[in-house]
């Protein structure tokens, strides 16, 4: 997505007939920045955020980073409606609307000593079967940033969204042990020599003093057909460097 110089919605570098959304006063804040004729956006002249403001920006620079709402029907692009949101970025974000209201929300927590992955990989485990229940693809998940430009589920917004798509991977496997394997049957075994840094459920639950290569046997059953294949994973120790 970008911008034309007359702010109308560019897709893969095509100007659509959807113009950027109307800027508004929120709170007091003079947020009704300026669009201006060489196709830069500016603050008004009393804006001022914490001794900031800003001039001649690129309407991208305002952009949610995971995207709007579109689809495609028949080679056709629609867009849904979009809006400038200030609920945790002062200065505003051009978002997606309608997700509060119209979508399944979850909230995911942890606290310090909890293990992130096992919450992400839970998180996505119920991501899947909503997903299934409701016959929604992946196209249709989207992080509250998504909506109104909240650096939230924070942890995964990281890296220019390189753990949120990790995410998506998750739940697409996790949609596929519901769906196309929801008849195989899949067992785990670790290699005795390893068994005591790994859980039953596959994870590494201790570190090793030393760097440890960790063999393991995936068993996949289909009706009377069994395969497995043996796979390695290298952990490093608490001592290695």
């Amino acid at each position: 997505f970008t911008a034309s110089d007359d702010f109308y919605y560019e897709i893969n570098g095509k100007k659509t007939t959807i113009p950027l959304p109307k800027t508004y006063n929120h709170k007091e804040r003079n947020t009704d920045h300026i669009y201006n004729a060489d196709g830069t956006i500016s603050a008004q002249p009393d804006y001022d955020n914490w001794g900031q403001t800003f001039a001649n920006r690129t309407p991208e620079s305002f952009f949610n980073d995971q995207d709007f709402p579109i689809t495609v029907v028949d080679g056709e692009y629609y867009m849904g409606t979009t809006w400038w949101s200030y609920g945790q970025v002062y200065e505003g974000r051009i978002c997606g609307s309608g997700g509060n209201r119209n979508s399944i929300g979850i909230e995911s927590a942890v606290n310090p000593e909890s293990d992130l992955w096992l919450t992400w990989q839970k998180t996505a485990q119920l991501v899947a079967q909503l997903c299934v229940q409701y016959d929604l693809g992946l196209e249709r998940i989207k992080g509250h940033h998504f909506f109104d430009g909240k650096d939230c589920p924070q942890p995964l917004l990281e890296n220019d969204l390189e753990i949120w798509w990790e995410f998506i991977e998750l739940v697409r496997y996790e949609m596929a042990l519901l769906t196309t394997l929801k008849d195989a049957g899949f067992k785990l075994t670790v290699d005795e020599n390893c068994a005591s840094f790994v859980g039953e459920n596959g994870r590494i639950e201790s570190q090793p003093e030393f760097a440890q290569v960790i063999e393991y046997t995936v068993e996949v059953t289909v009706g009377d057909k069994v395969e497995t294949i043996t796979l390695a994973s290298s952990v490093n120790g608490i001592y290695s460097k």
